[in-house]
C-alpha cells in the first residue's frame, strides 16, 4: 500500500506542467535558462524551485510564475516542468562545480531560442509532432508513471530506407548521462540522439523489488526523444539497478531496431582459485534483468585460444524440458530469482551427480548413453564434463538466456553464457577435485575471467559458419 504522499506523487507525476498556464502572469525580468530564481547563478537551489513549483502546479495549486521563469525551467526542452528538469538541472550543476564550461544549452543541446527568454519577448516556438503510436508503459512489479516525452523526429519514407544503425559506435556516439532525484524517487538518463533513430526502447531495473516470478522491479518505455524518467520504488541507496537503451527507426507501422542496445555496468571481477561465484549485486541484477527468448537448442564452438570454429548444435529435447520442469518443480519456489534457480541448479549437480568413468565403482559412461544431459544428472545422477555442463546449457536456453558450449583442447565441454554482450564463463565439475582446505570446487558461474570466447570471437565464429 502506498502512503498518501507517495499516491500524491504518483499523481503529480502523471499531471503535465503545461507552460501554457503561465502565460497570463505578470513579469519583468529576464531569466536565463536553468537560472530560475534570476540570482545569475545556476545552481541546486533553482532546482530545488523546480521541483516546488512543478509540484505546486501537479497538486492543483496553479502556476506562481512568470511566462518567462516557466520557459527558464524547461531544461529539456519539452514545453513541461517536471523533475526530469530538476534532475538535468542537477546534472548540469555537478559538470560545471567540476570545471565544466559549457553554457546549460549547448551542454543539453537545447535550441539557442531557449537559452534566454525576457518577459514581454515571446521566444522562437518550438515545433513539435506528435507520435501516431502510442506511447506503452510496463512494469513488472509497480504501476511507474509516464514521462512527458517530445514529438518523434519526422522521417521520409526513404530516410527510413536508408537507416541503418552503426551499433559498432552505439557506445561511443550516445554519451548517456545519468541524473537522480531521492526526494522524488526519479532516475532520469539523458543522451545523445542516434542518426536514423525516431524512438528508443529503453527498459530500467532496479534490486529494489522483486514479485513473486522472483523478477526485479522494472520500468519499461518507448520514447521519442533522448530522454528517460522512471518513477522507483524506493530510494536508491546502495542497490544496484540496470537499464537498456535501444534505437529504432519507426514510419508508418513499420520498425527498424538497433542490433545492439545501450546497457551501463561494467563487470571486471577476478577469479580466486578457479572458484568464482559472483556476490556483487550487478552481477545478480545483470542475470535478472536479462532479456530472454527461450530456445530449443545451443550451439558447440571449438576453442583454438584466439579463434573459434563453430562446428555443432546441440538440442534442448522435449525430455530434457520435461525433466528440469519437474527438478524445477521439486525444487524451486515462488519468488526465488533466476539468479538463484541458475547457482542451485548448478550446486546440486556438483553435490550429487557421480563421474561415470565406469572407475572404482563408478557407474560407466554406457549407462547413461543416449541420455537427455538434465536426465543423466538430474535422474541417473551419472555424467561426465558434456552432460554436466550441457545440463547447466539446456536449464539456461530453456529459461531464455543464449548459452552456447565450448569444446576446449584438454579435450573438455564447459559452457558460457552471452548476457547484454559480456560473456561469463559458467562450469560445473564433480567433487572429486574439490579441495575443503582452501574452499576450491570445481564450480563457477558468471565468470568473464573463465570465458573462452570474447563477443567478437563468437560473432566471427557465427558468421564463417553461416549464421
Amino acid at each position: 500500500m502506498h502512503s498518501k504522499i507517495t499516491k500524491l506523487i504518483l499523481s503529480a507525476v502523471c499531471t503535465a506542467a503545461c507552460l501554457c498556464g503561465a502565460s497570463a502572469l505578470n513579469a519583468s525580468a529576464a531569466y536565463a535558462l536553468g537560472d530560475v530564481n534570476g540570482d545569475g547563478a545556476i545552481n541546486s537551489s533553482d532546482a530545488s524551485e523546480i521541483l516546488r513549483q512543478y509540484i505546486n502546479i501537479a497538486t492543483g495549486n496553479g502556476v506562481t510564475w512568470s511566462a518567462a521563469q516557466m520557459k527558464a525551467a524547461d531544461i529539456n526542452a519539452d514545453d513541461s516542468i517536471d523533475s526530469a528538469d530538476a534532475s538535468d538541472l542537477l546534472g548540469y550543476y555537478a559538470y560545471i562545480s567540476a570545471g565544466g564550461s559549457e553554457t546549460i544549452d549547448r551542454y543539453y543541446n537545447v535550441a539557442s531560442a531557449k537559452a534566454s527568454v525576457s518577459a514581454g519577448q515571446p521566444s522562437a516556438p518550438v515545433t513539435t509532432t506528435r507520435a501516431t503510436a502510442p506511447v506503452t508503459t510496463t512494469t513488472t512489479t509497480t504501476t511507474a508513471a509516464p514521462v512527458t516525452t517530445t514529438a518523434a523526429p519526422e522521417i521520409t519514407a526513404y530516410e527510413f530506407e536508408q537507416v541503418n544503425f552503426n551499433v559498432d559506435n552505439l557506445y561511443s556516439d550516445i554519451n548517456v548521462i545519468e541524473s537522480y532525484d531521492a526526494s522524488l524517487k526519479h532516475f532520469g538518463l539523458r543522451w545523445n540522439e542516434i542518426e536514423g533513430a525516431t524512438g528508443y526502447h529503453v527498459e530500467f531495473y532496479t534490486d529494489q523489488q522483486y514479485d513473486e516470478n522472483g523478477q526485479p522491479y522494472k520500468y519499461e518505455k518507448d520514447v521519442n526523444s533522448a530522454q528517460f524518467t522512471a518513477l522507483l520504488p524506493a530510494e536508491l541507496g546502495a542497490n544496484a539497478y540496470r537499464y537498456r537503451i535501444t534505437p529504432y527507426a519507426e514510419f508508418e507501422g513499420q520498425i527498424k531496431t538497433a542490433e545492439k542496445s545501450y546497457t551501463n555496468g561494467t563487470y571486471e571481477h577476478e577469479s580466486i582459485a578457479g572458484y568464482f561465484v559472483s556476490e556483487e549485486d550487478d552481477i545478480k541484477l545483470l542475470v535478472n534483468a536479462a532479456k530472454l527468448s527461450p530456445r530449443d537448442y545451443y550451439p558447440v564452438y571449438e576453442d583454438y585460444s584466439g579463434y573459434a570454429v563453430r562446428y555443432d548444435t546441440f538440442t534442448v529435447s522435449d525430455r530434457a524440458k520435461e525433466v528440469i520442469d519437474q527438478f524445477a518443480a521439486e525444487h524451486f519456489y515462488q519468488g526465488m530469482t533466476n539468479y538463484d534457480k541458475i547457482l542451485y541448479f548448478m550446486n546440486y549437480i556438483h553435490d550429487t551427480v557421480v563421474y561415470a568413468d565406469g572407475v572404482n565403482g563408478r557407474p560407466a559412461y554406457s549407462t547413461i548413453w543416449g541420455y537427455a544431459y538434465s536426465e543423466a544428472c538430474l535422474i541417473h545422477h551419472a555424467g561426465q564434463c558434456v552432460q554436466y555442463n550441457g545440463a547447466l546449457d539446456e536449464l539456461l536456453c530453456y529459461m531464455g538466456y543464449n548459452a552456447y558450449m565450448i569444446h576446449t583442447s584438454r579435450p573438455h565441454f564447459r559452457a558460457e553464457v552471452e548476457i547484454d554482450g559480456y560473456i561469463f564463463g559458467m562450469e560445473v565439475g564433480e567433487t572429486e577435485y574439490d579441495y575443503p582446505a582452501t574452499g576450491y570446487r570445481w564450480f563457477w558461474a558468471f565468470d568473464r575471467n573463465e570465458a573462452h570466447l570474447t563477443p567478437e570471437i563468437k560473432a566471427n565464429a557465427d558468421m564463417n559458419a553461416g549464421y
